[in-house]
């Protein structure tokens, strides 16, 4: 073997003597690697405390009025004269609206003035005739029958005294009847009829809803109707409300009066009423006309020992991950009271609490985590 050889054997044995020393020191048969540390669970948390936790109901409906006729006239005629019947117009109580011609109504009512003047002469002459045969019967003595104090002849007169006076009411109503009025404060919707017309008893004249209240029914879930105070069921004035007109500026103020119609049995629902008063002043917010579409806020009651959380916080639909001071975590059961857009409130929780609200990596209960700031 030659030197440069043997030089060449010694290096190689060196290295295999440190590459076996090497395996022996990491204890197996691969290579040493760094050690990797497991990363942080970091969480964000929301302080929260149990106490009264004030809710709303939300939803959307259609204004509709809460008086509504078809006006007719109720005698026949000749149209004499109409104020401005344009759709749209506002018209006050009372306020005439058309006229029939009275000529032959006025007739009417002189008539039966003077048939109810006749029955009533009528009747002062029997009454008469009655003081008068009971004073002769008194003279002459003995007892005074019934028929000698024209006792039937008086009642007959006033029986006819009634009935022309009935006639009197009656003309005089129809002659009334001439003038077409508003019942009510409201909005003319439409109107069939013009001056030189002709209008039959019944005859359409137009259509008025009232201008005093309207009305928005709101389709709730009976668990949440049953937090609102409703006016003959569980309170004596019912709930706050606000309305806001799609696609305007503004709100208006609102008030539930009770309920309307029967529950769903399909949906397990019920309409809840909305009214508005003076939906068409404009100083107390939007114009609210009928068939305008609305979105609604009525406050609910408040749920004791509650708290409001983000929708996100709530895990399976009954429980959320709480965090200690010492940084643990803990699952906590917990019942959902509400629903509210994107947030929900729930009870079950003592005391003070951190809720986990967002987290880096998975829940484990016991795990530690660190809190964001």
């Amino acid at each position: 073997m030659t030197r440069s050889t043997w030089t060449v054997s010694v290096l190689l044995a060196a290295l295999g003597v440190a590459g076996g020393a090497a395996l022996v020191a990491t204890g197996s048969g691969e290579p040493a690697r760094a050690a990797v540390e497991a990363p942080v669970l970091v969480v964000s948390v929301l302080d929260v405390q149990p106490g009264d936790v004030s809710v709303s109901v939300q939803g959307t409906g259609v204004v509709t009025p809460a008086q509504e006729v078809q006006l007719a006239s109720r005698v026949s005629g000749p149209v004499v004269w109409t104020a401005d019947l344009r759709p749209g117009r506002t018209v006050l109580e009372g306020e005439t609206l058309a006229r029939i011609d009275p000529t032959a109504f006025e007739a009417s009512v002189a008539d039966a003035r003077s048939g109810v003047a006749g029955a009533r002469e009528a009747l002062a002459l029997e009454d008469g005739k009655g003081r008068v045969a009971s004073l002769e019967q008194q003279l002459i003595g003995g007892e005074t029958s019934p028929l000698a104090q024209r006792d039937p002849q008086r009642a007959s007169a006033k029986a006819k005294l009634v009935a022309a006076e009935a006639a009197l009411a009656k003309a005089e109503r129809d002659l009334a009847d001439t003038r077409i009025r508003a019942p009510f404060d409201g909005v003319l919707v439409d109107s069939s009829v013009e001056r030189g017309g002709y209008l039959a008893t019944g005859s359409s004249v137009g259509r008025l809803v009232g201008s005093q209240t309207m009305w928005v029914q709101l389709p709730l879930p009976l668990a949440k109707a049953d937090q609102l105070d409703l006016p003959g069921y569980n309170a004596t004035e019912g709930s706050e409300a606000v309305l806001r007109l799609v696609g305007a500026e503004g709100s208006r103020a609102g008030r539930v009066v009770g309920v309307a119609g029967e529950v769903d049995a399909a949906t397990r629902s019920i309409d809840v009423l909305v009214a508005v008063q003076e939906p068409l002043d404009p100083a107390l917010g939007p114009v609210l006309l009928p068939g305008s579409f609305v979105e609604v806020t009525v406050a609910a009651r408040s749920l004791p020992d509650a708290v409001r959380l983000p929708s996100a916080a709530l895990h399976d639909g009954g429980s959320v991950w709480t965090v200690s001071r010492e940084g643990e975590l803990s699952r906590e059961a917990v019942q959902l009271r509400w629903r509210e857009g994107d947030h929900v409130v729930v009870a079950g929780l003592l005391g003070v609490s951190r809720v986990v609200l967002s987290h880096s990596g998975s829940l484990l209960e016991g795990a530690v985590a660190q809190v964001m700031p």
